[in-house]
């Protein structure tokens, strides 16, 4: 549906992956589809989009890695929001969130950055540098060795109360 808007607003979207193809819209001659890629694939096109659309799967309290690929590679990233990018304050300043609720929005909102290109840098720049900062494997193993020291130390305190 995101998509659908967007194209039939006049704006040409490149998608990749099935299916493409048979998307119900007005403006077919702006959807632009592509055999999907693989993983590495997909951050040589993220590199090279000024602006990712993410849709969020049924996971809507969490950040996807799409995101954070699109935002690692320099892209301007617009995606539905979810709980936790509300609590950390992205929209506007890191990314762009919309809401399912509201996609007529959204092609309005790619036609004002795609003309105010020095502010959708700034939002990209913002939104490599957090996720830089936040969102890299080398985060998530870091994230992950202090749960377990956290798990490890519960685990030799109750045994050495028992």
């Amino acid at each position: 549906m995101v998509v659908k808007e967007i194209v039939d607003a006049g704006i040409p979207v490149e998608v990749y992956g099935e299916g493409w193809e048979q998307l119900n819209c007005e403006r077919k001659d702006l959807l632009h589809c592509h055999p999907s890629v693989d993983y590495r694939e997909m951050l040589d096109v993220f590199a090279d989009a000024q602006i990712v659309i993410n849709v969020m799967p049924w996971a809507k309290a969490g950040f996807h890695d799409r995101t954070a690929c699109g935002m690692l590679n320099g892209a301007l990233v617009f995606s539905d929001e979810t709980s936790y990018m509300r609590e950390e304050r992205l929209d506007g300043n890191k990314l762009i969130l919309y809401t399912l609720d509201a996609i007529r929005e959204v092609p309005g909102k790619i036609a004002y950055y795609l003309k105010h290109l020095d502010e959708a840098e700034r939002i990209a720049q913002n939104g490599y540098q957090w996720a830089k900062e936040n969102h890299t494997w080398e985060n998530r193993a870091q994230q992950f060795m202090e749960i377990f020291e956290q798990y490890q130390s519960n685990v030799d305190e109750k045994a050495g109360g028992a």
